[in-house]
């Protein structure tokens, strides 16, 4: 797919054109009555599970213009008991610099009466080539959307690639940690961790340690999470070899 075409079709988009699509999509006999669908286009990754506001929330990148990858929104659904669900438009548009080429994959959480949201911007120069930043926003009680102003983690570091995406972000004692999927510059998969004391300044930690060195060429949708009193990681290894899997030891520091 020629995805220079495609940032210039989502214009129509923005400017209230898919309208008639969507009225297409509604009389489909195969539109589904119970499970989570868009009114068009790609439904991708879903992102930011979370309680709020006596409600849940669930976001999933969509591509309005048809099931196909192109320039990745973040689209709003709620339910009151995880059966019934309401549409509620999308969150999160590539409109800034930082997000220009799509709103990746990221994560949720509550903090002083708000839910912030945590997510990738991907962005292309004119050589068509990636930068990707870790980008937030914020929700308020009623529903409205800001993003900051600028991206609170700018690029990789030295020593790992452009596929450097989709951050989980928690809070453990008085930081708050997130969790990004990565690739070192040898081709290698890997997570690196972050920590802030207020989800506006982020500080480095570093790489996640397993004996995993050679695990797939990058590691998609971390998650960590506790249970048991062990951490426990989770991730999409693109282009791992099943002959490679074993035991994980993971220490987080």
């Amino acid at each position: 797919m020629d995805k220079r075409r495609e940032i210039q079709k989502i214009r129509k988009y923005q400017s209230g054109e898919i309208s008639g699509l969507a009225a297409r999509v509604a009389r489909c006999p195969w539109r589904q009555r119970y499970h989570i669908q868009p009114e068009t286009g790609l439904l991708n990754d879903p992102n930011g599970f979370a309680f709020f506001h006596e409600e849940y929330h669930l976001f999933y990148q969509c591509f309005p213009l048809g099931p196909v990858h192109g320039p990745k929104y973040w689209y709003h659904t709620s339910s009151p008991d995880l059966v019934h669900w309401t549409n509620r438009g999308v969150a999160l548009k590539p409109d800034r610099d930082f997000d220009s080429h799509g709103v990746y994959s990221g994560s949720a959480i509550e903090h002083n009466g708000r839910l912030y949201l945590m997510y990738t911007g991907n962005t292309r120069d004119k050589s068509w080539e990636r930068m990707p930043y870790q980008c937030m926003a914020q929700m308020e009680r009623d529903g409205r959307i800001h993003k900051f102003s600028s991206p609170v983690i700018s690029g990789p570091p030295s020593g790992y690639t452009d596929h450097y995406r989709d951050p989980k972000v928690w809070k453990q004692k008085d930081c708050f940690y997130a969790v990004i999927g990565a690739q070192r510059s040898n081709l290698t998969g890997c997570a690196m961790l972050y920590r802030s004391i207020d989800l506006y300044k982020w500080e480095e930690v570093g790489e996640l340690h397993t004996r995993l060195s050679d695990f797939g060429y990058m590691w998609e949708c971390p998650d960590y999470f506790e249970f048991d009193g062990q951490g426990v990681l989770c991730f999409c290894p693109q282009g791992a070899k099943l002959n490679n899997l074993g035991n994980i030891h993971l220490r987080v520091m």
